[in-house]
């Protein structure tokens, strides 16, 4: 369900405490200057920079994808009061809850910067952030930094400058055509990876403790990419989907 508000200076309010929806529910501020109050329990929502104003949010949500503007916009994520989750977008910063399974930050189309300082936050066992993290840099050129913390499980799409010192159990990098591992600086993994323009990128992330899970240009929805390993040790699993591989140990 797609909820438009469409152009003019929009309030919009949605749910209560015993409101629950358990399909996807995006909504759209539409144009002009527009806010949002929403509270009950979702099972998948997604709204974003449309939204000038964040009335509040507390919402019970297992997957949650905040979405940024065609501009260039910087996202900030950061512990917030008690447990719940700061999100910073340019000038307007709003309060949320852990989502149960999957937070998604999404970039537009313009050069965004996305950060991640959850560090010493603690929201469950030796973990800051037990649900999947997902940051999509979307187009433009983008960049990431994940200045500590520890994770369940980091995704990485379309981001072609990325700083993780993270801790995280579980890591997927999906993106590229030509996709080559290999080691980087201590105990990080390097992946210089080729995009849909076949610019060169190169990125380095902390290793993950569990697995490791590169993903080539399935989201380009092409026929499939390669992915070349160099001389590459990996205490965790190794997981490679796509159409050709080559093993160059």
């Amino acid at each position: 369900l797609t909820i438009d508000a469409g152009a003019g200076a929009d309030a919009l309010s949605i749910g209560s405490a015993p409101f629950s929806y358990s399909s996807r529910l995006i909504l759209d501020g539409g144009a002009d200057t527009d806010s949002l109050t929403i509270a009950g329990t979702y099972a998948d929502l997604t709204y974003g920079a449309s939204f000038e104003t964040i009335g509040s949010d507390s919402a019970n949500v297992a997957q949650r994808t905040y979405v940024a503007s065609a501009g260039a916009d910087s996202l900030t994520l950061e512990a917030g009061t008690g447990q719940k989750l700061k999100l910073t977008v340019n000038a307007t910063n709003f309060q949320f809850d852990e989502p149960i399974s999957r937070l998604t930050l999404r970039g537009g189309d313009g050069a965004d910067t996305i950060t991640v300082t959850l560090n010493g936050r603690g929201s469950g066992p030796a973990l800051d952030l037990t649900a999947v993290l997902v940051l999509d840099g979307g187009d433009g050129t983008d960049s990431a930094t994940v200045s500590g913390g520890d994770f369940s499980t980091i995704w990485l799409l379309r981001l072609e400058t990325v700083a993780d010192t993270s801790t995280k159990n579980d890591f997927v990098f999906q993106d590229g055509f030509t996709v080559s591992l290999s080691e980087g600086s201590t105990n990080n993994l390097r992946i210089d990876y080729t995009d849909l323009y076949l610019a060169t990128h190169s990125i380095q992330v902390a290793k993950p403790a569990n697995s490791l899970t590169i993903i080539a240009a399935d989201d380009l929805n092409w026929e499939g990419g390669d992915v070349t390993i160099n001389a590459l040790a990996l205490t965790s699993s190794l997981r490679v989907n796509t159409g050709k591989t080559k093993y160059e140990i």
